[in-house]
């Protein structure tokens, strides 16, 4: 009655539920397993992320102003994990794919509050966020995960100039074309959104 409750007075207002956040459950609700791990995940992804409020980060040097983190990015690591936890829980990819693609995207998409994405010679960490990214969305290539792996890459696209520079234009498309498997498992309504934008991306 309370789901029906809400999803009615929700269409009112052109709303709907979430199902990938949906659980029809008995109480009390105990969290998922995966969940815990996907977190810990999440964790790891946002620490690639500069975690000051706006006030601190403006506060930095010039040079020093960079949303994604300067250091070193453990990406191998980050990959076995993220491999550990879909070989460990198949039936949950759906959900775990869209939360640690938020979690990326939620971080990028700062860009539009003001942050500088990079700081020095960007290409190198830009194409390992978007490769990263790509690797997520991989487990699980939805039509909504689609839609956040490209609005990740254009939010990055904006500082790192994919469609003028032939030589950054070559890098993306090897790493689109090393993720190009998924492509292969005849979902197009899924993947139809990345039709327009390798036509726009040339």
């Amino acid at each position: 009655m309370i789901i029906d409750s809400y999803s009615h007075i929700g269409e009112k207002y052109r709303l709907r539920l979430n199902e990938l956040k949906l659980v029809r459950d008995e109480t009390p609700c105990l969290p998922k397993e995966w969940l815990e791990k996907t977190r810990v995940l999440a964790d790891m992804l946002g620490g690639l992320f500069f975690k000051g409020h706006k006030a601190d980060y403006d506060k930095l040097d010039e040079d020093k102003r960079s949303l994604v983190s300067t250091d070193y990015f453990p990406v191998d690591r980050i990959k076995d994990e993220i491999a550990a936890v879909m070989k460990q829980y198949p039936d949950d990819r759906r959900t775990i794919v869209s939360f640690l693609l938020s979690t990326l995207l939620n971080n990028i998409s700062k860009k539009k509050n003001g942050y500088k994405l990079f700081g020095k010679r960007p290409e190198g960490k830009a194409f390992l966020i978007v490769d990263l990214s790509l690797y997520i969305y991989a487990y699980f290539p939805s039509f909504d995960q689609t839609r956040k792996g490209i609005s990740l890459i254009t939010y990055i696209g904006k500082e790192i100039n994919y469609k003028q520079d032939e030589v950054l234009k070559q890098r993306l498309f090897n790493i689109l074309r090393r993720y190009s498997f998924v492509f292969n498992d005849d979902v197009l309504f899924d993947l139809c959104d990345w039709f327009p934008f390798f036509a726009e991306y040339n």
